[in-house]
């Protein structure tokens, strides 16, 4: 099923238009660390990825947001969480940057 940023039901012909738009990546934050690039990413995903696995279908919750971190560094690339609203994702998005800084580049490293 499909969900605008509200997590509103919506048709697949009005999901497409609001993934086709540049809105839909709502953050992106890229480290350098030595020889390596990390890039948190926080994106409107429209489609419901919690798969209804959860309670009752009248109180299901859609999850539609999603932050990742992209790396050539192994050890750190493909980290993701998954979120309800735009609100829970841009906070998780903050949290991902602090991860990154703090357990994952040290605070020296640069950001781009």
């Amino acid at each position: 099923m499909y969900y605008d940023w509200e997590g509103n039901p919506i048709s697949m012909k009005e999901w497409s238009h609001l993934y086709g738009q540049e809105s839909r990546f709502m953050k992106q934050d890229t480290f350098v660390h030595g020889d390596h690039i990390v890039k948190v990413s926080t994106v409107y995903l429209g489609l419901d990825h919690s798969f209804a696995l959860l309670g009752r279908a009248e109180d299901h919750i859609p999850i539609i947001f999603e932050t990742m971190i992209f790396s050539t560094d192994e050890t750190v690339d493909q980290r993701q969480w998954r979120y309800a609203t735009e609100k829970q994702a841009l906070n998780g998005h903050e949290l991902a940057i602090k991860l990154v800084e703090e357990d994952i580049l040290g605070r020296h490293d640069e950001h781009l």
